[in-house]
């Protein structure tokens, strides 16, 4: 019975602690921040039965005052009973007459409503404590009697949280109901409270701003069946709570989230706390049992357990039935247990000292050992500029040994400090460097006291000051800032300028002299020298290049590397000293000469471009570097080693393409690309059977660009194929604009076709456009079908497979045999226009017409004749037996638009043309 009672001591006492701490109220804290840390944890959307319309900042603004005219309050009633709702609650203060007109308004809004609106109902204490008898504030008598009273008064929790609600109260000695209950037709018993569900999220109930609705752009259908509150939502309104989870919310939210609270049934019951003390108990007995052996990590780790698994079960529990279980007796009857076992098992006061002896006796070693093997160097010195101690860092230096005088530089600084913190001056010093021999070290200096005890005694006599010197090394990261300085502006290979450090050099030239000459050269067969001696021998070619020019040419500014074997140079003298064809001849003789490099011989030719501007220019150096390499490019397009002057006129022209190049790239981004349709007609009676899409831009920097200039450029650049795709695309979505049975045709580079990609284009274009593909009409010239490949004949032949027709564009202009007809999937040729301009002058394209047509009746190909431009070519024309045509006497290319208008508008023929 002993053994009993004392292995149950533990548990009975725990228990009897945890009960203590309930019946005086100890835990309720912790209870009620267990219960909404459950609500935080299981949101839970609200049903959508109650809409707040906020009066919030935006409509107080609209309004432009507060209070509002009660016109207002009846001109929102009336928009929301309009609509159909069941009830509407006013959280706003109606005890008071107001204007007289804006109070009759209200009334008679009030009275349309039908006894469907809730007015509040404040009771509170009538003076600062005296907490006994209560103020109630009833709705003005006129409002009364068209109105429902509801209670709105919301009591708040030690901590100033909003956690409970009335179902109802007395009120001058009625039972007056709260606004919840009345909306949500849940009632209490008389006077009581229920916990409001703060897991319900406020975002999810349906807000509407108060000014919204006044101007009815609200649907009905968002009012229609549902009960309403109407009330503040701004911050400068003071009507504002705080609540668990949520923080800070309007009052008018606090009424919606009862009202929900009692809609779902989901008020939280705190419940089970007897049920937490035996469990504590019990777990307590279990523990005495089978711990012989008292471990506190062990007793932690059991504890963390069990509380962990009773709060999950409470949460849990919380989620799926609205049970708020008290677990917090658990927390101070488990502590007391471990504590109790904790004393038990320890001497407390002998664990504490001996843990403090090896905690400081340790503290003292790591110190000692951190100090001495720290890479950087310390030093502790005295106010007598003795070094104290220092670090192995700092010995190795030669400071700190015997006889070894301190640096001046840490003398000095510690002497400084050691004497503004005496006076009480001291502040935190930025970083200062100093040399000491080849090294440069970044040292801070940190004053501090210690406290000096007299021979034998034990109490401090006084206090010496001491600086504490913490030293870098930083000379490896001086000599890495020295060279990246160099790499920013030089070449790492050969020594040579960067392109930015050059140009600033050759503009201060230019300013100062008012003219410059560049000289850009590179050197012929380096490649092969890198591919056959390998690359280090051709990196010391470049900076023998480099070299040679510095050492053998005087009157030259320092090179620049343009790039690979590129370089270019600046003329330092004036033109009357060395002329600049003669300086370009030495530097090219100077790099031309044979090389020996690791016993290698090595011969290069070099291409050179020098630009000279003369006196007076105002061009910058950035251009003249970009007319020198301008006039290199074009020696490199001659070949082998040669000196080429700028040509102006070449330079303009490549210019021009450079700048088409550089505004190609934003010109489908920035909608500058368009499409015009050169309508396709049936001679015979006039008919539109298609039209061909021809691409036109317009840059807003370059004006109108011919198709004839941009596209050359689009093909040597490759955006052809952006420029490809965007036509394909643009084309399909403005044929579906078109008669039914119209078809539209494209043009296709051959570098689209050698990108097996047009077949996903074209797949993308019918797709996105929903065109029909027998609508769609690919266009090649005769020229880019020459000698077509084995690959683009499978494109083609791919593309026909979705339905996709082939024209041969421009026949008769290409020089290669009439062979490669029969490999290609084509359906249509067009005679180029060429041939048809000449019917009438020349008898011999007459001879072609009539031999093309004969092919095309043979080979099963439709014939459309180009470049009809007069009533006589279509006469001649139909007289062949020609059918389809297109050209200025038909139509020029328009836009969609005049295509619908002109030949869509009704009459599908084209005007008759004398």
């Amino acid at each position: 019975m002993t053994r009993w009672i004392a292995e149950a001591a533990p548990a009975l006492v725990a228990a009897l602690v945890a009960w203590l701490a309930i019946v005086f109220g100890m835990l309720a804290p912790l209870d009620l921040a267990i219960g909404d840390l459950r609500m935080r944890m299981s949101p839970k959307p609200a049903s959508g039965q109650v809409v707040f319309v906020a009066i919030d900042e935006r409509s107080l603004k609209e309004i432009g005052q507060w209070p509002w005219p009660r016109s207002i309050h009846g001109a929102l009633l009336d928009q929301v009973v309009q609509a159909g709702a069941r009830d509407v609650f006013f959280d706003v203060d109606f005890a008071f007459a107001a204007d007289a007109d804006g109070d009759r308004a209200f009334e008679q809004a009030l009275e349309r409503a039908g006894g469907a609106t809730l007015l509040p109902v404040f009771a509170q204490p009538s003076s600062i404590g005296d907490a006994g008898t209560l103020s109630v504030n009833m709705p003005h008598a006129p409002f009364l009697s068209l109105s429902w009273p509801v209670l709105v008064n919301v009591p708040a929790d030690d901590d100033g949280l909003i956690r409970e609600y009335h179902f109802s109260a007395d009120v001058l000695g009625e039972d007056m109901p709260s606004v919840a209950s009345y909306l949500s037709g849940v009632f209490g018993p008389p006077g009581s409270l229920f916990g409001i569900n703060y897991a319900l999220r406020p975002d999810t109930i349906p807000s509407l701003s108060a000014i919204d609705v006044l101007r009815g752009v609200v649907p009905p259908e968002a009012f229609a069946g549902h009960s309403v509150i109407i009330g503040a939502h701004a911050v400068e309104m003071r009507d504002n709570f705080a609540v668990p989870v949520h923080g800070i919310v309007p009052g008018a939210m606090i009424h919606a989230l009862a009202t929900e609270t009692l809609l779902q049934g989901i008020a939280p019951v705190r419940w089970g706390w007897r049920l937490t003390i035996a469990l504590l108990a019990g777990l307590i007995l279990l523990l005495q049992r089978r711990d012989e052996n008292f471990s506190a990590w062990a007793f932690i780790a059991k504890a963390f357990c069990v509380v962990g698994a009773a709060e999950c079960a409470g949460l849990l529990l919380f989620r799926q039935t609205a049970l708020q279980w008290s677990t917090a007796p658990l927390y101070p009857g488990l502590l007391l247990y471990g504590a109790w076992q904790l004393g038990q098992t320890i001497d407390v006061s002998r664990w504490v000292i001996r843990g403090a002896r090896v905690e400081i006796e340790n503290t003292r070693r790591l110190l000692a050992q951190v100090f001495n093997d720290s890479s950087d160097t310390i030093v502790i010195i005295d106010e007598a500029l003795r070094v104290r101690a220092a670090s192995k860092s700092a010995r190795d230096m030669g400071i700190g040994l015997d006889g070894a005088p301190l640096p001046a530089a840490f003398a000095t600084a510690a002497r400084q400090a050691i004497l503004s913190y005496r006076q009480g001056a001291w502040a935190p010093d930025h970083l200062t460097e100093t040399q000491l021999g080849d090294r440069v070290l970044q040292f801070t200096v940190t004053p501090s006291l210690l406290d000096a005890v007299t021979e034998g005694g034990r109490t401090p006599a006084r206090q010496d000051c001491i600086a504490t010197i913490a030293a870098r090394d930083i000379t490896h990261l001086r000599e890495q800032e020295e060279r990246l300085a160099y790499l920013s502006t030089h070449d790492e290979r050969t020594g040579a300028l960067r392109r930015c450090a050059f140009l600033r050099l050759a503009q201060d030239h230019l300013g100062t002299n008012g003219r410059i000459a560049i000289f850009a050269f590179n050197l012929h067969r380096f490649k092969t020298i890198n591919a056959t001696l390998g690359r280090d021998v051709g990196d010391l070619l470049l900076a023998e290049a480099v070299a040679r020019l510095r050492r053998d040419v005087p009157g030259l500014s320092p090179l620049v590397r343009l790039e690979g074997d590129a370089f270019a140079v600046f003329a330092t003298d004036a033109p009357d000293v060395v002329a600049p064809d003669d300086l370009a001849e030495r530097i090219h003789d100077s790099v031309t000469r044979p090389y020996v490099l690791a016993e290698a011989r090595a011969l290069v030719g070099a291409r050179l471009g020098y630009v000279d501007t003369g006196d007076g220019t105002d061009a910058t150096a950035q251009a003249v570097l970009e007319q020198a390499e301008d006039a290199l490019d074009e020696a490199r397009h001659f070949g082998g080693s040669r000196i080429v002057r700028h040509d102006p006129d070449r330079t303009g022209r490549t210019t021009r393409a450079r700048d088409i190049e550089r505004a190609m790239w934003t010109a489908i981004e920035g909608d500058e690309f368009s499409l015009v349709y050169q309508p396709q007609v049936d001679m015979r009676d006039g008919s539109l059977i298609g039209v061909e899409a021809l691409l036109r831009w317009t840059s807003p920097t370059l004006g109108r660009i011919f198709p004839d200039e941009f596209i050359a450029v689009a093909e040597s650049n490759g955006f052809i194929r952006q420029i490809g795709r965007w036509v394909l695309h643009r084309a399909a979505l403005d044929a579906r604009r078109l008669p039914p049975d119209v078809t539209v045709a494209v043009n296709v580079s051959t570098l689209q076709m050698l990108d097996r990609d047009i077949l996903d284009d074209v797949q993308s274009a019918l797709t996105e456009s929903g065109l029909p593909p027998w609508r769609l009409w690919l266009e090649l010239t005769e020229t880019a079908l020459m000698s077509p490949s084995d690959s683009i004949v499978e494109t083609m032949r791919d593309i026909e497979m979705l339905g996709v027709s082939w024209a041969l564009d421009d026949f008769g202009t290409g020089y290669s045999s009439l062979g490669y007809l029969s490999r290609l999937p084509l359906r249509k040729l067009k005679l180029d226009k060429s041939f048809v301009q000449g019917l009438d002058a020349d008898p011999h394209a007459l001879a072609i017409l009539r031999s093309v047509a004969n092919l095309c009746r043979n080979m099963d190909l439709c014939l459309l004749c180009e470049g009809v431009e007069t009533r006589a070519h279509a006469d001649i024309l139909l007289g062949e037996g020609c059918v389809q045509a297109q050209g200025y006497f038909y139509g020029r290319p328009q836009s969609i638009d005049e295509v619908l208008d002109g030949f869509c508008g009704g009459d599908r023929r084209v005007a008759t043309r004398g």
